[in-house]
């Protein structure tokens, strides 16, 4: 019998994570919309991203979004998105994080340096909880 609150975390977590595929979107397609509330720093940083970051932003954000998917789906490769979309979530925050102090300040201020703290702790969460129903036998 699969557990009510399955069907609520992944409900909730596609929900999420649709929103972190919509502002990927709009930041990779530089809608106006979304840039002209960016700082001229954070502009630049979408700009000069090396690939590998980039696909590790993708990572983070697509592999979230399937683990959701699959969570629902109730396979047991929710697992393996999750860990991938962590994976993602803390190859990008290093990077974020690597820069040097003056520019990572411009990139990173306190309120997204904490966003992306509550990111990789929603990303480890559901990461932990697909594996956790995994163990219990309710994903196949």
């Amino acid at each position: 019998m699969t557990p009510w609150h399955l069907r609520v975390v992944g409900w909730l977590s596609l929900l999420w994570n649709a929103v972190g595929a919509g502002i990927y979107v709009v930041s990779r397609l530089q809608i106006a919309a979304y840039t002209e509330a960016l700082s001229s720093a954070q502009v630049s940083w979408f700009d000069t991203l090396p690939v590998w970051v980039s696909l590790a932003y993708a990572l983070g954000v697509w592999g979230a979004l399937l683990g959701s998917v699959l969570l629902l789906a109730r396979s047991r490769f929710a697992v393996l998105a999750f860990v991938l979309s962590l994976i993602g979530v803390l190859v990008t925050t290093g990077y974020s994080l690597s820069l040097p102090v003056g520019e990572a300040a411009d990139v990173v201020s306190p309120t997204p340096l904490a966003f992306s703290s509550v990111l990789i702790l929603i990303a480890a969460g559901l990461w932990i909880y697909a594996r956790a129903m995994a163990s219990r036998g309710h994903l196949r």
